[in-house]
């Protein structure tokens, strides 16, 4: 085999693909193995522009490193188009070689995009935007009931009088008031915009009664009589049940995190520290990986509870943010990382939150393969190539204590399996259903409702672990990199931490590393 045919074999076999027109280049330069031993390869791909940089420095006999801004250019040109190896030439030995190579060990460009990001207009906020906020969202739940197919004969709550009688109609409202009577049977009074009714369920009924919350917009089937509304059915928004999952076709992976705590005495250094080195091995599901998310509490914060200083270890919270970007920086250059703020953060405590700015993460805002959202946000990844791509819901979950306090089917199960909360909120479509569960800033639009039905639903704050499946949407809790803190004792909630959620996005199945199982703990 000819001396140059090697090293390509060789390339191929570490990961790096050769262009066709970069083999001509070398095949018809005489390019010998020893020259291209020689090659300083920054990137997973070889190109001709590349080759003839190269073959100019050696005939001026000088061959200095690869100027580094045209190869960071090249990087961003790449993650546009697919990195393939497409061989013309007839010779049939290297022609098999590569294409075995590249089924084996082959590099995929990345895309994100950011299909929702919250926008904040600087407004005076008054009683009159609180009126705009519930009427938006009122709108938004009413068009979500209005697809489900259980709901017909719609009538509007200015229709009814105390006289009226009607069978087998709904009526959509949101929740103003809950009432128990002296019987035990329930009583809900409901309002649209154009007036309200009370709706009576019967004690025993096991119809979702027990479920509804104040301020929801849900739609009930029944009838009408007496001035009352006598429901049979409560309909809830919830996500419709896929019948094919969407998928990619290129074997890749992303890792889901959450709740980093940088500065927290109680942050795991040999968790952090495990997840580096593995995520930078030449472990097969590592080189998996392209898609990294963090869903917010990055660092522990300042003042976010009383006397919470005597709980760090870092009290400066841009010495916090320098620490977790040094964790950032030791992160492969190929990964796209996605990153959200949480109730920890340096932002507004209102959701939803806004993006970190330069202040925040002065060192990598300017990196290209970090995107910073707000929380919530929609991201789609790997749209590229013929390919639909993935949507991913990233939502920090600071609601969700409040909701598992709320309702008693959800205290069973405890904040310990939070994948029973997260379906709870997709089948309620809103990511905060319970007003007042969090600081919720009175927007022109409701930025929690859950308009867009993703295909990965991520979140964190409750420093558990989950990794499920609901209706066909992955729903992940990523876990911490925080031990028990005395906080934690006092909020009721239980680390889980160490555990990194792998999701291959070819096949939409999981693989959990525990990176805190067998470490020291005392």
């Amino acid at each position: 085999m000819d001396d140059y045919k090697t090293i390509i074999i060789d390339f191929i076999n570490n990961g790096v693909v050769v262009d066709t027109d970069a083999i001509k280049l070398i095949k018809d330069n005489n390019l010998t193995k020893k020259d291209l031993l020689e090659l300083d390869v920054h990137e997973k791909i070889i190109t001709a522009e590349q080759i003839k940089v190269f073959i100019e420095f050696k005939k001026k006999k000088h061959i200095p490193e690869m100027d580094k801004q045209h190869t960071q250019e090249q990087s961003t040109n790449q993650t546009k188009k697919e990195e393939k190896i497409i061989i013309e030439e007839p010779n049939e030995e290297i022609t098999n070689v590569c294409k075995t190579s590249t089924l084996q060990k082959i590099n995929y460009s990345t895309s994100v995009e950011i299909i929702k990001n919250y926008e904040f207009e600087p407004r005076e906020r008054n009683v009159r935007s609180f009126v705009e906020y519930f009427n938006a969202r009122f709108d938004s739940f009413k068009k979500l009931l209005l697809r489900r197919p259980e709901l017909k004969n719609v009538v509007s709550l200015n229709r009814f009088t105390k006289t009226s009688q009607d069978r087998d109609i709904c009526v959509i409202g949101m929740v103003k008031n809950i009432f128990t009577s002296k019987k035990n049977n329930l009583l809900f009074e409901i309002e649209d915009k154009t007036g309200t009714i009370t709706v009576f369920v019967k004690d025993g009924s096991n119809i979702g009664e027990s479920h509804i919350l104040l301020d929801e917009v849900i739609a009930f089937r029944g009838g009408v009589s007496k001035g009352y509304f006598f429901a049979e059915t409560i309909i809830w928004p919830d996500i419709p049940l896929r019948s094919n999952t969407a998928k990619v076709t290129d074997s890749i992976s992303a890792v889901f995190l959450s709740d980093l705590h940088y500065g927290s005495d109680m942050f795991l250094t040999e968790v952090e520290q495990k997840f580096i080195n593995w995520i930078n091995s030449d472990d097969a599901l590592a080189k998996r990986v392209k898609y990294i998310f963090i869903s917010g509490d990055v660092v522990d914060g300042i003042g976010i509870y009383p006397s919470q200083e005597e709980d760090l270890k870092i009290t400066d919270v841009y010495k916090q943010y320098a620490a977790f970007e040094e964790f950032v920086e030791k992160l492969p250059k190929h990964m796209e990382i996605i990153i959200c703020p949480g109730n920890h953060d340096a932002i507004r405590g209102a959701e939803p939150q806004p993006i970190f700015t330069p202040k925040h993460l002065p060192v990598i805002t300017s990196f290209k393969n970090v995107y910073l959202t707000t929380n919530p946000a929609y991201i789609k990844i790997h749209n590229l190539n013929g390919q639909e791509g993935l949507t991913v819901l990233m939502y920090h979950g600071y609601s969700f204590t409040s909701l598992i306090d709320a309702l008693p089917h959800l205290r069973v199960h405890g904040i310990t399996q939070p994948q029973h909360v997260m379906k709870d909120v997709l089948k309620r479509r809103h990511l905060a259903p319970l007003y007042g569960a969090t600081i919720v800033a009175p927007e022109k639009e409701d930025g929690l409702v859950i308009d867009i039905v993703p295909d990965i639903f991520v979140t964190g704050d409750l420093h558990s672990h989950t990794a499920d499946i609901y209706k066909g949407v992955n729903i992940i809790s990523a876990s911490t990199f925080q031990g028990q803190t005395a906080f934690m004792d006092r909020v009721g909630h239980i680390a889980n931490p160490g555990k990194i959620t792998v999701l291959d996005l070819d096949t939409r199945k999981y693989t959990i590393l525990d990176f805190w199982d067998g470490v020291n703990k005392t």
